[in-house]
């Protein structure tokens, strides 16, 4: 059986949609979800007990933090008190919309090597209450993937990497192991990502289910807009996580990474800011066209169906 583990800080308004989400899709493997409340000043806690009492079939560990600590002293606990041997990390203003724990089941029972099955997800527009037809992990595993471990170690110290974490599966022991937990730094996905594939000693022990089975919430609490957060979470990572030639490399990704938020948000001026930053720090002839080419190309091009599939592609292709 599983165990699901997540955080919560202020999301009471979606912790029924996430709690009912995997009663519906996964209830005959998860039997266990173990959360953490980070000091939330809503009535989170209310929700989640009385949601507990009203479920008891699966059972419900709340943990409750004196102060508020952070992201990874959030991840800590939960998992350390998780009693399964298999690990879920998943964000509480998620929600699934598809079964997959039978599959990723599947593949470390076929794969005695395997330490993590990456899923996929779609994001999900809540001002709209539509999703965005794409993969969010189908990109690296297209492209980056394809390449030798050696290759794509590299690539984590020298970009800020879209491969999502929430929902994979993955086994207690080798979360254990790497001890990725930095309360340090926020990023904890990128952190992740990094231990992980500087811990695995081959690509067998990685895999990548591609059925879209939950929805990443975009909504106003997210940082798309808020480009000095974002520079908060990733520069600190950058200067613990990578030096010499890859750190400047990363860098100049990092402010890459803020040009095409600022081309996605319709914000050209931000845009070209932090392009003129990356290319302080490196300069690449292909990155120097597409960014020549996205600040010209009309917002309502840019924001079309097609582009906003092959985005991350040609993020991909260019970093």
């Amino acid at each position: 059986m599983i165990s699901l583990c997540t955080t919560n800080y202020n999301k009471s308004k979606y912790l029924i949609d996430f709690f009912e989400s995997i009663i519906r899709h996964e209830w005959k493997y998860v039997s266990e979800i173990v959360i953490i409340d980070d000091c939330s000043t809503d009535n989170s806690i209310e929700v989640i007990t009385n949601w507990k009492n009203s479920n008891p079939n699966i059972k419900v560990v709340l943990l409750q933090n004196k102060y508020n600590q952070g992201p990874a002293a959030w991840y800590q606990k939960t998992i350390s008190s998780a009693t399964n041997d298999y690990i879920m990390i998943v964000d509480s203003d998620d929600f699934l919309i598809a079964g997959s724990l039978e599959q990723k089941i599947k593949y470390f029972q076929e794969n005695k090597e395997c330490k993590i099955v990456y899923g996929d997800g779609k994001k999900y527009k809540e001002e709209s209450w539509k999703y965005i037809e794409s993969k969010l992990n189908e990109t690296f595993f297209q492209t980056i993937f394809k390449k030798s471990l050696k290759d794509i170690q590299t690539y984590f110290h020298t970009n800020i990497s879209n491969l999502y974490v929430p929902w994979c599966l993955i086994k207690k022991d080798f979360l254990l192991q790497i001890w990725w937990f930095d309360t340090t730094l926020r990023s904890n996905d990128r952190v992740l990502n990094i231990r992980i594939f500087d811990h695995i000693t081959n690509k067998d022990q990685v895999f990548y289910n591609d059925i879209p089975c939950f929805a990443y919430r975009i909504s106003d609490t997210n940082l798309s807009n808020r480009y000095e957060d974002m520079l908060a979470l990733m520069l600190p990572v950058a200067h613990k996580y990578s030096e010499g030639k890859d750190k400047t490399i990363l860098l100049s990704n990092i402010y890459y990474t803020l040009g095409m938020q600022g081309i996605r948000n319709g914000d050209k001026k931000i845009a070209l800011q932090y392009f003129k930053k990356s290319l302080h720090f490196h300069k690449n002839i292909k990155k120097i066209c597409v960014m020549i080419l996205l600040l010209i190309m009309p917002h309502v091009v840019i924001q079309s169906h097609i582009i906003q599939r092959n985005i991350q592609k040609f993020y991909a292709m260019f970093t």
